[in-house]
């Protein structure tokens, strides 16, 4: 047993308590916690005193990382998101498996580090739930599925599955596995409803980019912007909607539950966000890359009411 003491001890359910102490069996499960005096002292428990300015509390979660991205710092400077894009994707291409696998042990290490004990990450290589299962950690590896065209739906769920049987047994413990149709801008609203019909049907979560760029609601809007022009070069279909936003059109094609988190959700009006509301949804609130990729900030005041 291990019984420690603080200054100061962050439950988060319940007020902070000053001079806290928590008891942990021989399994490392929390059995009691209090102020010092209220916490019992087994004999057989290893005292451990914290430093003076230290607060003992729960590991914190982050909602949405990129580990196999881990590295690339530096490597990608456009603060432009569709050249951003371009670049992560040509950088992507020249890195090998193993790569991905020790920049997601990497990124893992970095969490802890900082205090953050379970990730939701979202990815195309599977590298994080190998990480996540190697190294024991805690967190749910979405696994993304690309295809903006509505005649690739078929090929690319043969191919998700595929890669979804691969990882399957990573999957262990407190490595878990979900499903990301990844945007707007690159998924077709068949395959929202083919990938987002297969996660219920396993019982696993949904993670979605959503309303994260500007030119993502021009692009159901009214067909304008730097991805509708992307979508005239490929020879992609307008998408079969007609001026609805991303909250919207994720809806009208099954994505939106109780197990959807939903990435950004910066560019909404109240429709949208009593849409939300309404389904239960989860929302990943990501400041920094909002910044960096000055897309705004996204109305968190309006989410907590």
């Amino acid at each position: 047993m291990q019984r420690f003491t603080a200054e100061w001890l962050l439950p988060v359910a319940t007020p902070p308590i000053a001079g806290g102490a928590v008891l942990l069996d021989a399994g490392g499960r929390i059995v009691a916690l209090g102020a010092d005096g209220d916490v019992p002292v087994p004999p057989e428990a290893r005292a451990i005193a914290l430093p003076s300015g230290v607060a003992l509390l729960p590991g914190l979660v982050n909602t949405h990382t990129h580990l196999e991205l881990t590295g690339f710092a530096g490597q990608v400077d456009e603060p432009d998101f569709w050249h951003w894009i371009l670049a992560v994707i040509r950088i992507k291409a020249a890195r090998t498996e193993e790569a991905f696998f020790d920049a997601a042990c990497e990124g893992i290490r970095q969490m802890w580090a900082a205090g953050v004990t379970t990730i939701c990450d979202t990815g195309s290589t599977g590298a994080v739930l190998q990480a996540l299962d190697h190294l024991g950690a805690s967190g749910t590896s979405h696994h993304e599925v690309f295809g903006a065209h509505p005649d690739e739906c078929e090929p690319a769920m043969r191919r998700f599955r595929t890669e979804l049987d691969r990882l399957a047994h990573h999957a262990t413990g407190r490595a878990a596995l979900g499903v990301s149709p990844h945007a707007p801008y690159t998924v077709s609203g068949p395959l929202y409803r083919a990938a987002c019909d297969l996660a219920r049907a396993h019982g696993v979560p949904i993670a979605v980019h959503t309303a994260e760029p500007p030119g993502e609601s021009a692009l159901l809007d009214d067909f304008t912007g730097i991805f509708a022009d992307a979508f005239r070069a490929r020879g992609t279909p307008r998408p079969s909607v007609d001026a609805v936003s991303p909250v919207a059109f994720m809806d009208r094609h099954g994505v939106l539950g109780p197990r959807t988190l939903c990435i950004h959700a910066i560019h909404v009006d109240d429709a949208d966000a009593d849409l939300m509301a309404a389904r239960g949804v989860a929302i990943a609130h990501c400041p920094r890359s909002n910044r960096v990729h000055h897309h705004a900030d996204a109305p968190v005041a309006r989410y907590l009411t």
